[in-house]
């Protein structure tokens, strides 16, 4: 690792704190640039001493120190998460395309959490990851462009297709079109060469947690809505860091 790929790492806590406000304005994209932080109990705007990056959450012991409210752990756990995936990524990438890498990093732990626990994948994350992955690939691994751009194609009109199939089968909607953009992003990123393998550990992930649920509860409904999303972007980056599946082997 060199001083220069040590920036991305040392920055990702901080950015991982933005990262948490993104999630809890997902309602108002506006408000992530312009709004000032405060607690959500009392309202009182945040200072810097507020918000360090998991010290201030530590220090003041999970509450805020003008009310004494709880604060979640979700902002400290998704501080430590971008740390962990800048510090995933600089192990096995370097140089410029580290920094792409890790953007495509902390805006799939965005997606995963608001899917995970809102089930939409918002059109202000997906579009631009579709953008950000082609570009990328122009300026990284030009070879690879035209890969990506089918990728991406073919990732959107995959979920679509998919979708399209079940409707007409059970008569319901059965996959969104949030998912149809993430894969199409995935797709950008990974090229078509790399989605099967998108597609298969996604669904791999996704069995196993339903099978797991199942164990736990002894009653899952199977119009249960499932966060696919979230396991569409473990994929898509399991699949950017190591290749397609059959490489690994």
């Amino acid at each position: 690792m060199t001083a220069t790929d040590v920036l991305p790492v040392l920055a990702s806590p901080v950015i991982g704190s933005f990262l948490g406000v993104v999630v809890a304005r997902m309602d108002v994209p506006s408000s992530i640039v312009v709004g000032r932080s405060c607690c959500t109990s009392c309202g009182t705007k945040l200072g810097a001493l507020d918000l360090v990056p998991v010290l201030s959450w530590a220090v003041s012991r999970g509450r805020c120190r003008h009310c004494n409210a709880g604060v979640s752990v979700f902002y400290p756990a998704i501080e430590i998460g971008a740390l962990i995936l800048a510090l995933w990524a600089a192990t096995l990438i370097s140089g410029p395309a580290l920094w792409a890498s890790c953007l495509l990093g902390w805006i799939l732990l965005v997606l995963a959490c608001i899917d995970g626990t809102r089930l939409i994948l918002p059109d202000f994350l997906t579009l631009p990851l579709v953008l950000l992955g082609l570009g990328a690939s122009f300026l990284f691994w030009r070879e690879d462009f035209s890969a990506a751009a089918i990728g991406a194609v073919a990732g959107y009109g995959a979920i679509r297709l998919l979708g399209w199939g079940y409707q007409q089968i059970k008569a319901r909607e059965g996959i969104g079109l949030g998912d149809a953009k993430l894969l199409a992003a995935g797709g950008a990123w990974v090229t078509w060469v790399g989605l099967p393998s998108v597609v298969l550990i996604a669904s791999f992930l996704a069995l196993f947690m339903i099978a797991f649920k199942s164990l736990r509860t002894r009653a899952l409904s199977p119009t249960e809505p499932v966060p696919f999303g979230t396991f569409l972007c473990m994929g898509i980056w399991l699949t950017w860091l190591y290749g397609p599946v059959a490489f690994w082997f």
